[in-house]
């Protein structure tokens, strides 16, 4: 193959596959009271746990005032050099199959779990990093897993360890940035968020193990005037061949935001998955790397040597990002587009926009009847088959079967849902500076129109925590009930409920941070 003199063939930078035995993490842990003179900076992690808590915060503190947009995440606030140590202790409890989304690395099946990390962030003028060792726990009892096809089998129910009592550790995230005034190359793993949801979100989340990729572009919001702007590209090889075995992840998100009385915000993304197929040329990674830059249509793609008639078997999603935020009103709106399918022209696109499309729709208010401790938040997600799909050949989101369905280890970095799902989410409850008590209902539904009857999935929960100092308990209880699980065959609509499934989970965390 040809050599490649681009940013992505350069060795990486840090030793992202180290390993930290179990032995050693606990003299790890140790070693970190020694640090003096810590500073606290403003980060703000892909973890969707956090972000209901940091926009309230800001809405208190600073009402009228900067809110920086949350679309693109993780991204850093303070401009000035810092350096901040955390401890994350997570014990978990489930009654059955593994019943958690946005977790990442953090796996649990049946029985007892737990996590450990100690997250170290720096960000420096020229040169900042986060570096996450971590071991992880679980008794993950066998269990009876549920038989599904295509797309259904990277759900988030099955079990992606196979051995019971279980020990893993290593670096859950491991990246090394060089800027200049926020913008920037790096490389390494990095968790990842983009959209404005706290739930789920078309294009990126956390929902997998990060992806060890290359990135250019900002690790800060750029201000001008009141105009932000923030951006990221993507590169990434999920796999170890050098063939047209190659598989390569290929992204570009970009945003602005304007400050005004109203905070707006808009972005796009454009994500492809290639390679792994033969095209019958030779495929290599600078290939992969431009494709995000290539035509939106199908008619401004016919001359490039890799497709048939503008056709290619590779995948794309291409998302837009809108929120609205009102500081007064401690309210924040959004909407996502995504589309899973190249159209013809604009003409196509004009006449059927539907076609492939999927949605998401929420707003999130802080200081509900007047009370700035009362919170509620609303979101859905539609990734449904589009209405035309029996006229017209309609591309579920996620399916395609040589990419794993847009997994990886087994986990889609994309919606947890997966395809031909949809989602809600609805919470209602209190929080304070230092206390939340927050109720919570879930329903999700899987094979919306290619089965019948569908799979559902209701869930009952609490969010609870307590801040104490530097240190966050978070408590995370849910009751799931579940019905025609593996989509049998049956008379449902005669009254019959088969594949039934009832799973409890418990989850104790707890934050400390090192100032």
């Amino acid at each position: 193959m040809k050599a490649i003199t681009s940013i992505w063939e350069i060795k990486p930078l840090l030793l992202v596959k180290a390993f930290i035995p179990f032995s050693v993490l606990p003299a790890v842990i140790a070693g970190i009271f020694f640090f003096h003179s810590l500073k606290a900076q403003n980060y703000i992690s892909a973890d969707p746990l956090r972000i209901k808590y940091i926009e309230r915060k800001q809405f208190v503190n600073n009402p009228i005032g900067y809110q920086p947009a949350t679309f693109i995440r993780p991204f850093f606030i303070s401009g000035k050099n810092a350096f901040q140590l955390k401890v994350i202790n997570e014990n978990y409890f489930n009654n059955g199959l593994p019943n958690q989304e946005n977790m990442d690395i953090r796996y649990f099946g049946k029985g007892r779990g737990h996590f450990l990390s100690v997250q170290a962030l720096y960000l420096g003028k020229y040169m900042s990093f986060i570096f996450e060792p971590y071991q992880l726990t679980g008794q993950n009892k066998p269990i009876a897993e549920i038989n599904r096809g295509g797309p259904f089998t990277v759900l988030n129910d099955y079990r992606i360890i196979s051995a019971s009592n279980f020990t893993k550790a290593g670096l859950r995230q491991a990246a090394l940035f060089f800027h200049w005034k926020g913008f920037g190359v790096g490389y390494g793993k990095l968790n990842q968020w983009w959209g404005e949801g706290q739930h789920t979100s078309i294009a990126m989340t956390n929902n997998t193990a990060p992806l060890t990729a290359y990135h250019i572009g900002t690790i800060k919001e750029l201000k001008w005037k009141n105009l932000g702007f923030m951006g990221k590209y993507v590169f990434s090889q999920l796999n170890e061949y050098n063939d047209w075995r190659a598989i390569f992840y290929t992204g570009l998100t970009l945003g602005a935001t304007y400050y005004g009385k109203t905070i707006v915000s808009i972005g796009l993304s454009r994500n492809y998955l290639s390679g792994g197929i033969d095209v019958g040329v030779p495929w290599r990674a600078n290939d992969a790397a431009q494709l995000v830059f290539e035509g939106l249509f199908v008619e401004n793609k016919e001359k490039l040597i890799y497709t048939i008639d503008g056709h290619d078997p590779f995948d794309q999603t291409i998302e837009g990002f809108f929120s609205m935020t009102f500081p007064e009103a401690r309210l924040k709106l959004f909407i996502e587009l995504g589309i899973n399918d190249h159209r013809q022209n604009l003409v196509d696109f004009i006449s059927q926009p539907d076609h492939a499309m999927g949605t998401i729709i929420g707003f999130r208010k802080y200081g509900l009847f007047g009370n700035e401790n009362y919170y509620f938040g609303f979101e859905y997600l539609n990734l449904a088959r589009g209405k035309f799909w029996g006229q017209r050949a309609t591309p579920n989101f996620y399916e395609r079967g040589h990419y794993n369905h847009f997994s990886y280890e087994r986990r889609r970095w994309g919606a947890h849902s997966g395809s031909d799902s949809d989602d809600l989410l609805i919470e209602l409850g209190y929080m304070s500076n230092n206390i939340s008590f927050i109720p919570r209902f879930n329903f999700e539904r899987h094979g919306i129109i290619a089965q019948q009857p569908a799979e559902v999935k209701m869930e009952i929960g609490i969010e609870a925590s307590y801040k104490w100092n530097s240190t966050q308990f978070i408590f995370i209880y849910e009751s799931e009930n579940a019905r025609h699980l593996g989509f049998p065959q049956d008379n449902v609509y005669a009254g019959e409920i088969s594949g039934k499934r009832r799973i409890q989970t418990a989850i104790l965390r707890i934050e400390y941070l090192l100032k």
